[in-house]
Formats: structure tokens, sequence, C-alpha cells
């Protein structure tokens, strides 16, 4: 895998391949090996390729951490939200609770409009991450699209007194905030 590593940092996509591809036939259960090829297919952008070896890597090994989580962050980008929410969940399940897993769990739930969920997953990010703007900025959001303006304006007084506005970003997911905070 080292010579691999060499190849790509001096730019030699083939040579790369051809020998990450073979530090993964030389030993099927090296989680390193799939995943620097994982990670080198997205890196190129082939979305389909880093995908394809993430559910070949899976099949081997269905509890690991990081075959989980590049499973749930492709399938998102792929569109594959419904997929992508039990992967993150999965992922979340095995062990992995960086605050990255938490937000993209958060925006594929938005994207599926399912709030009830999105506030539950929200509160239990909460506990890893309690300072979390991102984290309360997708909580009130979603108790505002579920009519709950008291438990939303709670999460907002908290953003407002700890002076977090949030980024454009994070206003596009909930645009009805715009009036409310200043855009960074």
């Amino acid at each position: 895998m080292r010579i691999a590593k060499c190849h790509q940092a001096l730019g030699n996509d083939t040579l790369a391949l051809q020998y990450f591809k073979k530090s993964v036939q030389e030993d099927p259960a090296s989680e390193k090996s799939w995943n620097a090829m994982i990670d080198f297919y997205i890196q190129l952008g082939d979305i389909d390729k880093a995908f394809y070896y993430t559910k070949k890597a899976l099949l081997i090994n269905e509890d690991s951490v990081g075959y989980n989580k590049r499973n749930a962050l492709l399938l998102q980008t792929l569109g594959q939200y419904t997929e992508a929410e039990i992967a993150y969940q999965n992922t979340i399940q095995l062990g992995n609770y960086e605050l990255e897993i938490w937000i993209e769990w958060m925006n594929t739930l938005i994207f599926l409009n399912e709030w009830e969920k999105m506030i539950t997953i929200g509160h239990q990010a909460k506990e890893f991450y309690p300072d979390s703007a991102e984290i309360d900025f997708r909580i009130a959001g979603s108790y505002r699209r579920l009519s709950l303006l008291n438990e939303a304006e709670f999460f907002i007084q908290d953003l407002r007194k700890n002076k977090k506005d949030p980024p454009e970003n994070l206003l596009n997911l909930f645009p009805e905030f715009k009036t409310i905070f200043k855009v960074s």
C-alpha cells in the first residue's frame, strides 16, 4: 500500500490504482488497504467505483466503522437518501460519533422531511456535542417545520445568546430563518 500512496503522491494514478488493488488482493481483510483504495476513487471523483468497492469491502466486514461511514457518505452523495439514513444509523451504532456523521445523518433526515426523527437524532447528538450551533440550528428548524414554535424559539434564543449566527449554507436548509439571523 505504501507504493500505491507514493504513486498517488506523484500523480501517477494508473500505477497507484494498480498497487491499491494489489494490496487488497494480498490481504483482503486489510481495512487500511480497502479504505485507501476507496478514498483514492473518491479523490478522483469516481463515486460509482468508490461505492462499488465500499460494497465489496462491506461483504468482507460488515461491522467496519470505516466502511459503514464511507457507505453512508457515498449513498448520500449518490442521492440514495433512504439507504443513507440507514447507513448513518449503522455507523453511529458501530461507535462512530464524529460530528460530521451526526450532521450528515441529520441533513439526510431533513432531505427526507423526517422532522420528528431529526429532532430525536439531534438531541442524541447533543449528548456528544452540547455546544454545537449546527446541531441546535437543525433542531430549531425541525421544530419550526412541525409548527412547534416555542420549542424552536428555545433553540433560536440559545443561538442568539451565544452570538452564533449560522453560516449561509445552514440558512439555506431553513430559509425562514434568514430574517432572524445575520448572514455570515
